[in-house]
């Protein structure tokens, strides 16, 4: 026994040394899945639904994990908005409508919210980050003209084939990007997107047509068509925190039109009754790239 007591005292720092070591390492792992900012987007400009003008917008997403939620919020008071977290670790302006980021009266409107700040605030205790986004970096200026204009398929066009060929206008020579996708609206699934850039980057963009993959027979589609002019395109930044992310700013036009593949009648029908239940003018969060 006394033997076992003479070993105590050098035993039990030792263990306590151990026992610290062990949790420091928890720790050091914990801290590794802390929240992460990796991508922060802006997109803003005129709204078009089958051609005809909706309202303008401006769109804020933010792509991250350990993120419990994102609050923006304009210097000059106008805008205030807890995102939504459309996906694990995708917040932006989808839900809940009416929202305040769609429906704005004009660029002058949107340009007058002044700088943005995000604040983020992760999934452990006390985890609180936030990024501020000079006017400058997002204000889409003046002067751009044309909108997407869908060119095949019309507009509830029935009986389009599975591995169709979508096509839209020429952009006009300030669009940078062109973002499209189609939407089973039966679903809300995604089934196909793309994003053509000009060539070198930031250069006019020439792409006219594209041939979605996935799409089923006997589905109704909603195909959605941005323009984009890029302001900042996936610079890095640093969060207040001192996070590294990539910042993308853009203006953006789009329009959106319906089709079916192929059409048995009914679905036709559907379709009309859908766009009038989900709204044909709601702007989706994207960020370009």
């Amino acid at each position: 026994m006394r033997n076992d007591h003479s070993r105590t005292p050098a035993y039990r720092p030792t263990r306590i040394a151990f026992i610290l070591l062990v949790m420091s390492t928890l720790l050091a792992s914990t801290a590794s899945a802390q929240m992460m900012i990796e991508e922060i987007s802006i997109t803003s400009g005129p709204a078009y639904s089958v051609g005809s003008f909706t309202d303008f917008f401006i769109d804020p997403n933010v792509m991250g994990f350990g993120i419990s939620s994102v609050t923006v919020t304009s210097q000059f008071g106008g805008f205030s908005r807890e995102l939504t977290e459309v996906t694990p670790g995708e917040f932006n302006c989808d839900e809940p409508l009416p929202s305040p980021c769609e429906e704005i009266a004009s660029l002058a409107d949107i340009s007058a919210l002044g700088a943005l700040t995000f604040t983020f605030v992760g999934d452990l205790p006390m985890e609180m980050d936030s990024f501020t986004v000079p006017l400058v970096d997002y204000d889409p200026g003046a002067g751009q003209s044309g909108f997407p204009g869908v060119v095949f398929p019309d507009h509830l066009a029935t009986g389009v084939a599975i591995d169709a060929t979508l096509e839209w206008t020429t952009p006009p020579s300030w669009v940078q990007a062109v973002e499209v996708s189609i939407e089973d609206l039966a679903t809300g699934a995604t089934p196909d997107e793309m994003t053509f850039f000009g060539d070198p980057i930031f250069s006019p963009v020439t792409d006219t047509m594209w041939a979605p993959d996935n799409m089923v027979a006997n589905a109704s589609y909603l195909f959605e068509l941005s323009f984009f002019e890029a302001i900042a395109f996936a610079e890095p930044r640093m969060t207040t925190g001192g996070q590294n992310f990539d910042y993308t700013g853009a203006f953006e036009s789009f329009n959106e039109s319906v089709f079916t593949v192929p059409e048995p009648g009914v679905i036709a029908l559907n379709a009309v009754a859908l766009l009038t239940v989900l709204g044909i003018g709601r702007r989706r969060g994207r960020s370009v790239g």
